[in-house]
């Protein structure tokens, strides 16, 4: 079995590295060993640039770790003649065809290649077309290694579609393998050896084997328990806990199984916050005052329980109807009117903080914390649009160097991949279809893996 691999020794090619199997610990293995060699480790977050930078020990001057697409924007700012690119109109969608263009020239990949005597590319299953594009070009030059599992691969890019990695390609032969389940040694051995079996099983169209003697698995046959939230017992305290739904298109079901818990379960977010995005730019669309107190109420419903007290209910009711606020003299109605009648940014805000101080759970924080924040903002820079300030917040949360699962969350596969967990209840895994969906879900979790099916 690979333990670890040294990268530095294996020329050009690829390496599978399923999941807890050790893939960040070889590559930092690597550099630290390695002081003598100029390496650049690419991966696609900034989570994994501090990983990465945490298992070499902080490595040496000569180990660099950036992101994909921080190294592409390097590069265009490098050559940007040869790139066509504007540092004026910044715009994150053209970094990459922009480094593909500085690439294109013979003598600055020449040039950008002579920097390193070796890069490894971490998740290469994640690349998009372009990035994938740029590391065969410089593979051309220098020697690269990529890191990654193909049975990983939920990533898709739009209209560019995912690139297909079997494990090797005509540039990246396959040199390595990756085979001991690290993260399951010291916490659960069993079931890390289970899911490696179960990975040989999916890989081949089977499905995992939960009826096999001593499986690892606890097995729950009541889907219905966790709609009725029956799931209290597996959310305990001092213990995280991530429930995935099945259907990772579905992400009304992730507030529909949060809400229900009253709090002890949080949705995990979209990196990108579309839902909070396409909010502000309602409300910067807004034909008048009343339309967006009433978006305000709406999107609050959307992320606390109990919003819509009568009171509120009443209120929206007459800011449809009449644009009017009623009579009450309640405080949630008072704060309505004031913003009513000054239009004002701050006054706005008040009515957001007393609408969240009468509410309940929130399941929701990092959306509505984000909206607050975008508001307040706009109150210092009124210039720009409610969408903007929520655009600028998003993308400096992309700066993260890490984030850690902390309590009870609910989401998908494709929000939770990456992620690790004590313990995983995945709801109803046999409608899952795709195997490499069902893959990423399976081995979130380091400690016990809880499968909830259909009674039927």
């Amino acid at each position: 079995m690979s333990e670890t691999l040294d990268l530095s020794v294996l020329g050009t090619g690829s390496v599978i590295a399923p999941a807890g199997h050790g893939k960040t610990y070889s590559i930092g293995k690597t550099a630290h060993d390695h002081p003598e060699l100029r390496i650049l480790a690419l991966t696609h977050t900034n989570a994994g640039v501090a990983a990465l930078k945490r298992h070499s020990q902080n490595g040496s001057r000569s180990f660099r770790v950036e992101t994909v697409s921080s190294f592409c924007l390097r590069i265009a700012r490098a050559f940007p003649g040869r790139a066509g690119w504007d540092e004026s109109t910044f715009d994150l969608s053209l970094i990459v065809p922009a480094a593909l263009r500085a690439l294109s020239s013979p003598t600055v990949l020449s040039v950008v290649a002579s920097g390193f005597d070796l890069i490894i590319v971490d998740e290469y299953q994640d690349c998009s077309p372009g990035q994938a594009a740029i590391i065969d070009s410089l593979a051309v030059l220098v020697q690269t290694v990529i890191v990654g599992d193909p049975l990983q691969a939920i990533y898709d890019f739009g209209a560019d579609g995912a690139i297909k990695w079997t494990g090797e390609t005509s540039v990246f032969p396959q040199v390595g393998e990756l085979t001991t389940p690290h993260r399951w040694r010291a916490t659960n051995p069993a079931l890390g050896e289970w899911l490696r079996d179960t990975r040989s099983r999916l890989l081949t169209g089977q499905n995992p084997d939960v009826k096999a003697v001593g499986c690892p698995v606890i097995l729950d046959w009541k889907a219905s328990d966790v709609m009725q939230r029956k799931l209290h017992k597996y959310l305990t305290p001092g213990v995280t806990t991530a429930i995935i739904t099945p259907d990772s298109r579905n992400t009304h079901a992730l507030s529909t199984v949060a809400r229900s818990y009253g709090g002890r379960l949080r949705v995990a977010e979209a990196a990108d916050f579309n839902t909070v995005r396409h909010v502000t730019k309602k409300i910067d669309d807004a034909t008048n005052r009343a339309e967006i107190l009433v978006i305000l109420i709406d999107f609050l419903a959307s992320v606390q329980t109990r919003i819509k007290t009568s009171v509120v209910n009443t209120l929206r009711g007459h800011l449809i109807s009449t644009g009017t606020v009623g009579r009450s003299r309640n405080v949630i109605v008072t704060t309505a009117n004031q913003y009513l009648v000054d239009g004002e940014l701050a006054s706005a805000l008040t009515f957001v903080q007393k609408l969240i101080e009468v509410g309940d759970a929130i399941y929701r924080p990092d959306s509505q914390s984000l909206l607050v924040r975008a508001i307040a903002s706009q109150v210092s820079d009124p210039d720009r649009s409610l969408e903007e300030c929520a655009q600028n917040l998003i993308d400096t949360m992309h700066h993260r160097t890490s984030w850690v699962p902390k309590g009870n969350i609910v989401g998908t596969t494709l929000r939770l991949k990456g992620l690790e967990f004590d313990r995983v209840v995945i709801m109803d895994p046999v409608s899952i279809h795709d195997q490499k969906h069902l893959y990423v879900a399976l081995t979130r979790p380091s400690r016990e893996l809880i499968l909830v099916f259909n009674e039927n």
